[in-house]
């Protein structure tokens, strides 16, 4: 009976994960602002599991000197996106679940006194799929959680930390290792996770430029057929 207990017990023990480990990142710089720079580090799972731990990531503000300004932990895996000029702090993500998806619900303001502050796509309640930046504004692949499931493109203009709709979504990048007959689409039906899109799909052409690329994508490829939209994003 005892032998029984314990090999029905094995599967628990393997879901619970503290016993697969985790892998640390030392400290790496990661953006230079005016005075400051920022350092990035983290510990993550070996093995990532729905509704696991998930690690974190720490953001850390240093002086020219060395000397430590001021530390953001954000739960998860996080992106160090660069400095913004306007909004006079380094810009930083985080991927971490929600639900059944690993997108981008986190993305904060990090000034150079090591306070942190979250955007509008944090406070708001959105979540990125994919995401471009110039420092000025971001663009981004998520649903509106005010009016429902539907995913579509958005702009966060930093310096005002105001979004806007800008229209469809790009599809996400081909995934071989799907086999879907569907239209491929971002969320539970597609890609479930936060993707970097290629810079031919979505990226700034300008200060205030984005170019966005639509075809007829699978899972298998994209479409050679294309159809360029640019948005103006200073009017």
């Amino acid at each position: 009976m005892r032998l029984v207990l314990f090999l029905l017990c094995i599967p628990c023990l393997a879901y619970a994960g503290p016993f697969d480990g985790e892998a640390v990142e030392p400290p790496t710089e990661c953006a230079k602002g005016v005075t400051t720079s920022l350092w990035r580090s983290g510990h993550y799972p070996l093995l990532a599991r729905h509704d696991g731990p998930e690690g974190a990531t720490t953001f850390e503000v240093r002086a020219a000197s060395g000397r430590s300004v001021g530390k953001v932990e954000l739960p998860g895996r996080g992106r160090c996106l660069g400095w913004s000029p306007v909004a006079h702090a380094f810009l930083v993500g985080s991927i971490h679940e929600i639900g059944v998806v690993l997108p981008m619900p986190s993305l904060e303001l990090v000034a150079e006194d090591g306070k942190a502050r979250a955007t509008a796509l944090e406070r708001d309640r959105y979540a990125a799929y994919a995401l471009v930046t110039n420092g000025r504004f971001v663009a981004f692949v998520s649903y509106d959680p005010k009016l429902g499931d539907e995913i579509k493109l958005y702009a966060l203009e930093l310096a005002t930390d105001r979004i806007r709709e800008l229209g469809p979504a790009p599809a996400p990048p081909p995934d071989r290792d799907v086999r879907s007959t569907r239209r491929w689409r971002w969320g539970v039906e597609g890609e479930e996770g936060f993707m970097d899109l290629e810079p031919d799909v979505l990226r700034f052409d300008d200060d205030d430029v984005l170019r966005v690329s639509y075809g007829k994508d699978t899972s298998r490829a994209r479409s050679k057929q294309r159809v360029v939209r640019t948005f103006r994003l200073g009017r």
